[in-house]
């Protein structure tokens, strides 16, 4: 089979990279089409070069530069059999017209998640691939259930050839994390437990993060609130600590428990000179590594505690098996502009972040809720001695809703496009 994969930045090799391997090792002849320009507002650093694909071209892998404007003529140019691209109706819903040129010319296109964010798109996104690949079940549920005005199951049924249930390639790399290797690589001494606290998000997108977090002290907090007019916002503006009183708190709580602190945060946003001081390891995410293993897996394989804001990093502590302690901060923080691509991203929000029932930042056993009002408490009155997650909690949350299995999602999803290259049955 000749199987393609965009690649639009590095990141994708997060997401991508198990696939890609899994395809070399069974024989087939794989191409790694990659843009010259940066896309969809990424960094310098985030762009694909030839060197970062030399993992796979060194297997006999080819790379090879590509316009999207080209989408169309995959078959003509490199007799792809299939394509797999990386949240494929979000990354190039402008170029859905070259996509099913691609496909009426024989070439079958898939899409694989990313977390959740498959589920926020219109339903009708599955009509442009051959396959959508989903996260999990609960994933399939999400989206179905947010955008078939209660008759998910007869969409479903009408949608059965056009999705598969199959986890992510990217969870394929966690278990190949040497922790002992990792440890001395980043110079944690042997007597020493570790945290890692992701850095908090802080952008126009979280509201309440950037107006708690990204506004200065106290005062100035709550001079924009009184001055937006948003006064049930008040009380936290007034009560809520600020960043720097976290970080000098975690800082005292790593020492009271003999732990070494990694604060780890993302290239593109400005954290406060003070994350770095507090740290014993701090990772900016500019020298970030996507594949064979991802950074954040490094860190979590020799973590025995996570600290995070809501993020996605949450998640991946869980299916490490590593206990998490989340700030919770409610759904309705997020405000984004409307977008006909995501016309239900609240309720999307409410059932993924909502904590009015079980769900992904909700689950016994495995992850902590704190109160960002209360954080300066458990870190004062917490022992690290006392932080546990349950095993068989921590099992039933990763099949739930990260759809980890004992086969690897990679080899499931190479299952899925042999099958599709053979056969005509799915019609563009």
């Amino acid at each position: 089979m000749n199987i393609g994969f965009l690649l639009l930045r590095d990141t994708f090799l997060k997401t991508l990279g198990s696939l890609i391997q899994a395809s070399l090792d069974r024989g087939h002849h794989v191409l790694l089409l990659y843009t010259q320009g940066p896309a969809q507002g990424s960094k310098a650093y985030q762009q694909v070069t030839e060197e970062k694909l030399s993992i796979f071209t060194q297997q006999g892998a080819e790379a090879v530069t590509f316009s999207l404007e080209d989408l169309g003529e995959l078959k003509e140019k490199f007799q792809l059999d299939a394509l797999a691209a990386h949240e494929g109706y979000y990354m190039l819903h402008e170029h859905m017209k070259e996509i099913q040129q691609a496909r009426k010319s024989g070439v079958k296109v898939v899409t694989l998640p990313h977390f959740y964010e498959n589920a926020m798109r219109l339903l009708e996104s599955l009509d442009y691939f051959d396959k959508t690949y989903y996260l999990s079940q609960f994933a399939v549920d999400t989206h179905f259930g947010i955008y078939s005005e209660g008759e998910a199951e007869g969409k479903k049924s009408a949608y059965r050839r056009r999705y598969e249930v199959m986890g992510s390639p990217m969870f394929d790399q966690m278990g190949q994390v040497d922790r002992d290797l990792v440890r001395r690589d980043l110079n944690i001494p042997a007597d020493k437990r570790v945290i890692v606290f992701f850095a908090p998000a802080v952008s126009a997108e979280t509201r309440w993060r950037w107006r708690m977090w990204g506004s200065g002290g106290r005062i100035k907090r709550v001079l924009s609130v009184i001055r937006a007019g948003d006064w049930k916002d008040l009380p936290d503006a007034a009560l809520m600590p600020t960043l720097e009183e976290i970080a000098t708190d975690l800082r005292a709580f790593c020492d009271r428990n003999n732990a070494f602190l990694i604060i780890k945060s993302r290239a593109k946003q400005d954290d406060a000179k003070f994350f770095e001081e507090k740290a014993d390891l701090y990772l900016s995410g500019e020298k970030d590594t996507y594949y064979p293993v991802f950074t954040s897996y490094r860190l979590l394989a020799v973590a025995d505690l996570c600290i995070g804001v809501m993020s996605m990093s949450i998640l991946e502590a869980v299916a490490m098996k590593v206990p998490v302690w989340n700030i919770y901060v409610p759904s309705e923080e997020l405000h984004y502009p409307p977008n006909p691509l995501y016309p239900r991203q609240k309720e999307f929000y409410q059932v993924v972040m909502g904590r009015e029932k079980e769900g992904p930042f909700n689950f016994p056993g495995v992850i902590t809720n704190i109160d960002p009002r209360q954080i300066l408490k458990w870190l004062r009155a917490g022992k690290l001695d006392n932080v546990a997650i349950d095993p068989r909690s921590s099992a039933e949350y990763a099949e739930k809703y990260l759809g980890v299995t004992d086969e690897p999602s990679s080899e499931r999803i190479l299952d899925s496009l042999e099958l599709l290259a053979k056969s005509n049955s799915v019609k563009a």
